[in-house]
Protein backbone atom coordinates (compact mmCIF):
# COMPACT_ATOMS: atom_id res chain seq x y z
CA UNK A 1 0.00 0.00 0.00
CA UNK A 2 2.83 2.61 1.08
CA UNK A 3 4.79 1.81 -2.84
CA UNK A 4 1.68 2.57 -4.02
CA UNK A 5 1.13 5.71 -2.62
CA UNK A 6 4.69 6.59 -3.66
CA UNK A 7 4.14 5.68 -7.09
CA UNK A 8 1.02 7.94 -7.03
CA UNK A 9 2.86 10.84 -5.21
CA UNK A 10 5.83 10.46 -7.62
CA UNK A 11 3.39 10.69 -10.80
CA UNK A 12 1.89 13.79 -9.82
CA UNK A 13 5.03 15.62 -8.99
CA UNK A 14 6.60 14.44 -12.12
CA UNK A 15 2.71 15.79 -13.57
CA UNK A 16 3.47 18.81 -11.88
CA UNK A 17 6.34 19.13 -12.63
CA UNK A 18 6.46 18.73 -16.91
CA UNK A 19 3.75 21.47 -16.66
CA UNK A 20 5.50 23.92 -14.54
CA UNK A 21 8.24 23.27 -17.40
CA UNK A 22 5.93 23.46 -20.51
CA UNK A 23 4.12 26.19 -19.59
CA UNK A 24 7.59 28.29 -18.79
CA UNK A 25 8.75 27.24 -22.06
CA UNK A 26 5.68 28.18 -23.71
CA UNK A 27 5.70 31.84 -21.90
CA UNK A 28 9.58 32.19 -22.89
CA UNK A 29 8.57 31.62 -26.41
CA UNK A 30 5.02 34.27 -26.40
CA UNK A 31 7.33 36.83 -24.97
CA UNK A 32 8.81 37.56 -28.04
CA UNK A 33 5.77 37.72 -30.19
CA UNK A 34 3.10 40.10 -27.78
CA UNK A 35 5.72 43.19 -28.55
CA UNK A 36 5.72 41.70 -32.37
CA UNK A 37 1.54 42.57 -32.05
CA UNK A 38 2.27 46.25 -30.73
CA UNK A 39 4.40 47.21 -33.53
CA UNK A 40 2.42 45.71 -35.96
CA UNK A 41 -0.94 47.83 -34.59
CA UNK A 42 1.53 51.27 -35.38
CA UNK A 43 0.93 50.32 -39.05
CA UNK A 44 -2.83 48.92 -38.65
CA UNK A 45 -5.79 50.04 -36.97
CA UNK A 46 -8.85 48.37 -35.84
CA UNK A 47 -11.95 49.37 -38.41
CA UNK A 48 -15.30 50.91 -37.56
CA UNK A 49 -16.63 48.02 -39.74
CA UNK A 50 -15.80 44.61 -37.32
CA UNK A 51 -16.65 42.73 -40.73
CA UNK A 52 -13.39 44.20 -42.16
CA UNK A 53 -11.66 44.06 -38.19
CA UNK A 54 -8.64 46.27 -39.50
CA UNK A 55 -7.22 48.70 -41.53
CA UNK A 56 -3.75 50.41 -42.67
CA UNK A 57 -3.05 53.50 -40.75
CA UNK A 58 -3.27 56.30 -43.46
CA UNK A 59 0.61 57.56 -43.83
CA UNK A 60 2.20 55.38 -41.87
CA UNK A 61 5.25 53.34 -42.61
CA UNK A 62 6.54 51.52 -46.07
CA UNK A 63 7.18 47.94 -45.71
CA UNK A 64 9.95 45.79 -47.82
CA UNK A 65 10.20 47.27 -50.85
CA UNK A 66 6.65 49.24 -51.23
CA UNK A 67 5.46 52.78 -50.52
CA UNK A 68 4.00 53.87 -47.72
CA UNK A 69 0.51 53.92 -47.12
CA UNK A 70 -1.43 57.22 -48.83
CA UNK A 71 -4.14 59.38 -47.23
CA UNK A 72 -6.62 56.59 -47.45
CA UNK A 73 -4.80 54.01 -46.14
CA UNK A 74 -4.04 52.61 -49.75
CA UNK A 75 -0.66 51.29 -51.01
CA UNK A 76 -0.97 53.31 -54.12
CA UNK A 77 -0.26 56.56 -55.11
CA UNK A 78 -2.97 59.45 -54.39
CA UNK A 79 -5.75 59.06 -56.00
CA UNK A 80 -9.39 61.61 -56.04
CA UNK A 81 -12.25 59.70 -54.67
CA UNK A 82 -14.35 62.08 -57.47
CA UNK A 83 -13.33 60.07 -60.98
CA UNK A 84 -11.86 62.84 -62.84
CA UNK A 85 -13.28 63.52 -66.23
CA UNK A 86 -11.99 60.92 -69.17
CA UNK A 87 -10.77 58.58 -66.87
CA UNK A 88 -11.25 54.83 -66.90
CA UNK A 89 -11.05 53.98 -63.43
CA UNK A 90 -10.13 50.04 -62.02
CA UNK A 91 -10.23 49.25 -58.63
CA UNK A 92 -8.25 45.74 -57.83
CA UNK A 93 -9.54 43.96 -54.67
CA UNK A 94 -7.58 41.26 -52.67
CA UNK A 95 -4.64 40.56 -50.29
CA UNK A 96 -0.60 40.25 -50.20
CA UNK A 97 -0.56 39.28 -54.00
CA UNK A 98 -2.20 42.66 -54.59
CA UNK A 99 -0.83 44.84 -52.01
CA UNK A 100 2.22 43.63 -53.46
CA UNK A 101 4.05 41.47 -51.38
CA UNK A 102 7.71 40.21 -53.11
CA UNK A 103 7.84 42.62 -55.12
CA UNK A 104 9.09 46.62 -55.43
CA UNK A 105 5.92 48.60 -55.76
CA UNK A 106 6.19 49.58 -59.49
CA UNK A 107 6.55 45.86 -60.36
CA UNK A 108 3.45 44.93 -58.87
CA UNK A 109 0.68 43.39 -61.50
CA UNK A 110 -1.57 46.65 -60.22
CA UNK A 111 1.04 49.31 -61.06
CA UNK A 112 2.12 47.60 -64.37
CA UNK A 113 -1.10 47.02 -65.89
CA UNK A 114 -1.79 51.10 -65.49
CA UNK A 115 1.57 51.89 -67.07
CA UNK A 116 0.80 49.43 -70.15
CA UNK A 117 -2.97 50.72 -70.28
CA UNK A 118 -1.78 54.22 -70.52
CA UNK A 119 1.49 53.43 -72.67
CA UNK A 120 -0.37 51.55 -75.14
CA UNK A 121 -3.82 52.21 -75.50
CA UNK A 122 -5.19 55.82 -76.58
CA UNK A 123 -7.12 55.68 -73.06
CA UNK A 124 -6.46 57.27 -69.70
CA UNK A 125 -7.04 54.84 -67.03
CA UNK A 126 -6.34 54.40 -63.19
CA UNK A 127 -6.02 51.37 -61.46
CA UNK A 128 -6.16 51.86 -57.49
CA UNK A 129 -4.93 49.16 -55.29
CA UNK A 130 -7.18 48.17 -52.83
CA UNK A 131 -5.16 44.25 -51.69
CA UNK A 132 -4.30 44.52 -47.58
CA UNK A 133 -2.15 41.29 -46.64
CA UNK A 134 -3.84 38.83 -44.49
CA UNK A 135 -7.66 40.25 -45.88
CA UNK A 136 -10.29 36.87 -46.80
CA UNK A 137 -13.03 37.19 -48.74
CA UNK A 138 -15.29 38.67 -46.17
CA UNK A 139 -12.90 41.36 -45.56
CA UNK A 140 -12.72 41.92 -49.47
CA UNK A 141 -16.11 42.16 -50.32
CA UNK A 142 -16.47 44.56 -47.04
CA UNK A 143 -13.66 46.90 -48.91
CA UNK A 144 -15.12 46.90 -51.74
CA UNK A 145 -18.35 47.63 -50.18
CA UNK A 146 -17.48 50.44 -48.00
CA UNK A 147 -14.48 52.12 -49.38
CA UNK A 148 -13.79 51.13 -53.45
CA UNK A 149 -16.97 52.03 -54.73
CA UNK A 150 -16.88 55.07 -53.43
CA UNK A 151 -14.19 55.92 -56.15
CA UNK A 152 -17.22 55.26 -59.39
CA UNK A 153 -15.09 52.32 -60.66
CA UNK A 154 -15.26 51.24 -64.07
CA UNK A 155 -13.60 47.59 -63.47
CA UNK A 156 -13.26 45.82 -60.50
CA UNK A 157 -10.08 43.27 -60.18
CA UNK A 158 -11.26 40.85 -57.61
CA UNK A 159 -7.56 38.55 -56.93
CA UNK A 160 -8.55 35.31 -55.42
CA UNK A 161 -5.86 33.63 -53.56
CA UNK A 162 -6.57 29.72 -52.02
CA UNK A 163 -6.08 30.68 -48.33
CA UNK A 164 -9.41 33.29 -49.03
CA UNK A 165 -12.13 31.69 -47.25
CA UNK A 166 -9.75 31.29 -44.30
CA UNK A 167 -6.28 33.53 -43.11
CA UNK A 168 -5.74 32.81 -39.48
CA UNK A 169 -2.46 33.96 -38.00
CA UNK A 170 -1.50 34.68 -34.57
CA UNK A 171 -1.43 38.67 -35.30
CA UNK A 172 -5.22 37.91 -36.93
CA UNK A 173 -6.58 35.89 -34.22
CA UNK A 174 -5.13 38.22 -31.52
CA UNK A 175 -7.46 40.61 -33.05
CA UNK A 176 -9.85 38.54 -32.90
CA UNK A 177 -9.66 38.00 -29.45
CA UNK A 178 -9.38 41.17 -28.22
CA UNK A 179 -13.02 42.55 -30.64
CA UNK A 180 -14.47 39.08 -28.44
CA UNK A 181 -14.38 37.53 -32.31
CA UNK A 182 -17.57 39.90 -33.69
CA UNK A 183 -16.18 39.56 -37.25
CA UNK A 184 -16.61 35.80 -37.01
CA UNK A 185 -19.87 36.16 -35.27
CA UNK A 186 -20.94 38.54 -38.05
CA UNK A 187 -19.91 36.74 -40.71
CA UNK A 188 -21.46 33.33 -39.99
CA UNK A 189 -24.70 35.12 -39.48
CA UNK A 190 -24.25 37.11 -42.83
CA UNK A 191 -23.85 33.68 -44.83
CA UNK A 192 -26.43 32.06 -42.99
CA UNK A 193 -24.03 29.53 -41.86
CA UNK A 194 -25.09 26.12 -40.53
CA UNK A 195 -25.66 25.38 -36.76
CA UNK A 196 -22.17 22.92 -36.91
CA UNK A 197 -20.45 26.42 -37.36
CA UNK A 198 -21.71 27.91 -34.58
CA UNK A 199 -20.46 25.12 -32.11
CA UNK A 200 -16.75 25.22 -34.09
CA UNK A 201 -17.01 28.96 -32.84
CA UNK A 202 -17.80 28.50 -29.36
CA UNK A 203 -15.04 25.78 -28.94
CA UNK A 204 -12.57 28.35 -30.62
CA UNK A 205 -13.98 30.97 -28.37
CA UNK A 206 -13.58 28.36 -25.33
CA UNK A 207 -10.30 27.07 -26.00
CA UNK A 208 -9.06 31.00 -26.66
CA UNK A 209 -10.60 31.33 -22.94
CA UNK A 210 -7.93 28.74 -21.96
CA UNK A 211 -5.16 30.45 -24.12
CA UNK A 212 -5.28 33.14 -21.38
CA UNK A 213 -5.01 31.36 -18.56
CA UNK A 214 -2.20 29.09 -19.83
CA UNK A 215 1.01 29.91 -22.02
CA UNK A 216 0.64 26.34 -23.01
CA UNK A 217 -2.50 26.22 -24.65
CA UNK A 218 -1.95 29.63 -26.32
CA UNK A 219 1.57 27.90 -27.73
CA UNK A 220 -1.07 24.76 -28.86
CA UNK A 221 -3.94 27.05 -30.24
CA UNK A 222 -1.58 29.95 -31.90
CA UNK A 223 0.56 27.83 -34.31
CA UNK A 224 1.14 30.16 -37.32
CA UNK A 225 0.14 27.97 -40.36
CA UNK A 226 2.48 26.60 -42.62
CA UNK A 227 2.34 28.05 -45.89
CA UNK A 228 4.02 25.06 -47.71
CA UNK A 229 1.42 22.76 -46.37
CA UNK A 230 -1.32 21.67 -49.00
CA UNK A 231 -3.59 20.31 -46.99
CA UNK A 232 -4.52 23.49 -45.23
CA UNK A 233 -5.93 24.43 -48.85
CA UNK A 234 -8.18 21.42 -49.53
CA UNK A 235 -9.21 21.47 -46.04
CA UNK A 236 -10.66 24.77 -45.83
CA UNK A 237 -12.19 24.40 -49.60
CA UNK A 238 -14.18 21.09 -47.94
CA UNK A 239 -15.26 23.20 -44.64
CA UNK A 240 -18.77 24.30 -45.41
CA UNK A 241 -18.45 26.83 -42.78
CA UNK A 242 -15.43 28.74 -44.74
CA UNK A 243 -16.53 27.70 -48.11
CA UNK A 244 -19.90 29.51 -47.45
CA UNK A 245 -17.83 32.69 -47.39
CA UNK A 246 -16.57 32.00 -50.63
CA UNK A 247 -20.19 31.52 -52.26
CA UNK A 248 -21.46 34.68 -50.42
CA UNK A 249 -18.46 36.91 -51.47
CA UNK A 250 -18.69 36.00 -55.25
CA UNK A 251 -22.59 36.13 -54.90
CA UNK A 252 -22.37 40.04 -53.34
CA UNK A 253 -19.73 40.85 -56.08
CA UNK A 254 -22.01 39.52 -58.57
CA UNK A 255 -24.62 41.59 -57.34
CA UNK A 256 -22.51 45.10 -57.11
CA UNK A 257 -21.19 44.25 -60.97
CA UNK A 258 -24.69 43.82 -62.53
CA UNK A 259 -26.31 46.94 -60.12
CA UNK A 260 -23.75 48.90 -61.00
CA UNK A 261 -22.88 47.89 -64.73
CA UNK A 262 -19.25 47.17 -63.93
CA UNK A 263 -17.29 44.58 -65.46
CA UNK A 264 -15.51 42.28 -62.91
CA UNK A 265 -12.64 40.24 -63.33
CA UNK A 266 -11.45 37.60 -61.46
CA UNK A 267 -7.57 36.27 -61.14
CA UNK A 268 -7.50 32.87 -59.20
CA UNK A 269 -3.46 32.50 -58.31
CA UNK A 270 -1.89 29.41 -57.48
CA UNK A 271 0.48 27.71 -54.95
CA UNK A 272 3.89 28.15 -56.27
CA UNK A 273 4.31 24.44 -56.30
CA UNK A 274 5.15 21.48 -59.56
CA UNK A 275 2.65 22.76 -62.33
CA UNK A 276 2.93 19.23 -63.48
CA UNK A 277 0.23 17.16 -61.99
CA UNK A 278 -0.40 20.18 -59.83
CA UNK A 279 -1.61 18.87 -56.44
CA UNK A 280 -4.09 21.84 -55.49
CA UNK A 281 -6.13 21.05 -58.97
CA UNK A 282 -9.23 20.16 -57.58
CA UNK A 283 -9.85 23.03 -55.32
CA UNK A 284 -8.26 25.34 -58.14
CA UNK A 285 -11.32 24.47 -60.49
CA UNK A 286 -13.74 24.21 -57.43
CA UNK A 287 -13.22 27.76 -57.03
CA UNK A 288 -12.95 28.27 -61.24
CA UNK A 289 -16.57 27.15 -61.10
CA UNK A 290 -18.41 28.99 -58.33
CA UNK A 291 -16.66 32.26 -60.52
CA UNK A 292 -18.09 30.75 -63.70
CA UNK A 293 -21.49 30.78 -62.04
CA UNK A 294 -21.79 34.42 -61.14
CA UNK A 295 -20.34 34.92 -65.16
CA UNK A 296 -17.44 37.02 -64.30
CA UNK A 297 -14.65 37.11 -67.16
CA UNK A 298 -11.67 34.56 -65.22
CA UNK A 299 -7.65 34.36 -65.24
CA UNK A 300 -7.23 31.06 -64.16
CA UNK A 301 -3.41 31.96 -63.72
CA UNK A 302 -2.72 28.34 -63.45
CA UNK A 303 -2.66 28.41 -66.79
CA UNK A 304 0.08 31.48 -67.34
CA UNK A 305 2.32 30.18 -64.89
CA UNK A 306 2.43 26.48 -65.81
CA UNK A 307 5.01 26.63 -68.69
CA UNK A 308 7.66 27.92 -65.91
CA UNK A 309 9.38 26.21 -63.02
CA UNK A 310 8.01 27.70 -59.44
CA UNK A 311 11.54 28.49 -58.45
CA UNK A 312 11.42 30.92 -61.57
CA UNK A 313 8.09 32.77 -59.98
CA UNK A 314 8.99 32.40 -56.22
CA UNK A 315 10.07 35.91 -54.84
CA UNK A 316 11.93 33.98 -51.99
CA UNK A 317 12.83 30.37 -50.84
CA UNK A 318 10.28 29.38 -48.54
CA UNK A 319 7.07 31.24 -50.01
CA UNK A 320 5.34 29.75 -51.92
CA UNK A 321 2.44 32.28 -52.10
CA UNK A 322 3.67 35.19 -53.41
CA UNK A 323 5.09 35.69 -57.33
CA UNK A 324 7.89 37.62 -58.29
CA UNK A 325 7.73 40.57 -60.54
CA UNK A 326 8.06 38.22 -63.25
CA UNK A 327 4.94 36.52 -62.14
CA UNK A 328 2.82 39.81 -61.62
CA UNK A 329 4.06 40.57 -64.99
CA UNK A 330 2.30 37.79 -66.93
CA UNK A 331 -0.64 38.30 -64.66
CA UNK A 332 -0.40 42.70 -65.73
CA UNK A 333 0.07 40.84 -69.45
CA UNK A 334 -3.19 38.80 -69.17
CA UNK A 335 -5.28 42.20 -67.73
CA UNK A 336 -4.03 44.15 -70.59
CA UNK A 337 -5.10 41.45 -72.76
CA UNK A 338 -8.93 41.88 -71.85
CA UNK A 339 -9.05 45.57 -70.54
CA UNK A 340 -7.56 46.97 -73.35
CA UNK A 341 -10.72 45.06 -75.68
CA UNK A 342 -13.41 46.39 -73.70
Amino acid sequence: MKKRNKKTITLILTIIIFIFLVENISKISFSEEEPKQDIQKTRYYFSENPLILFELTPNSYARSDSIKPNSEGLIDKEYSIIKPEGIIRIVAIGDSITEGVGTKFNESFVEVLEKELNERTNKSYEVINFGLSRYSSIQEIETLKTKALKYNPDIILWEYFLNDPAFEDPFVNYLKKVTSFKTDKLTLNMIDAPKNCYRDLNLKIFLNTLSEKSYFFKSIISQERDIGNLEFYKEIHENICYWKTVEYSFNELNKISKNNNITTIVTIFPILTSFFKYPLLEVNNQVYEEAQKNNFTIIDVLNLFKDYHPQDLIYQEGDNVHPNKLGHKLVAEELFNIISQI
